[in-house]
């Protein structure tokens, strides 16, 4: 059986075998969830919308307002970093609290 040691390995990954740990991973780094942010666009200031659209589409490299309109209410799924992105964005604005929602 495998050996693992506490301090260089999490619970949860404790019975994951040590050849296995980087496509675990790998696999966690891939998860994408569906989270929609219009909490947070709510809260931003009407003369702050469009800057903040403009910016998000730059950072997730999409060039239509369906694609960010569908990022926006939860229709496709986002990556972790594209969601730390987002909320990047959003505290630039002034929004820092609340962002995201689950799909409706």
């Amino acid at each position: 059986m495998y050996k693992t040691t506490q301090s260089t390995r999490s619970k949860s990954n404790k019975n994951i075998p040590k050849s296995d740990m980087p496509k675990v991973m790998k696999e966690k780094q891939n998860t994408k969830l569906f989270k929609s942010f219009k909490n947070g666009r709510v809260q931003l200031k009407k003369e702050s919308f469009k800057p903040f659209k403009d910016e998000v589409m730059m950072f997730l490299s999409t060039n239509s307002d369906s694609t960010y309109f569908s990022i926006q209410n939860g229709s496709r799924p986002m990556s972790l970093s594209e969601m730390r992105t987002i909320e990047r964005i959003f505290k630039k604005h002034g929004v820092t609290q609340n962002i995201w929602s689950d799909p409706t």
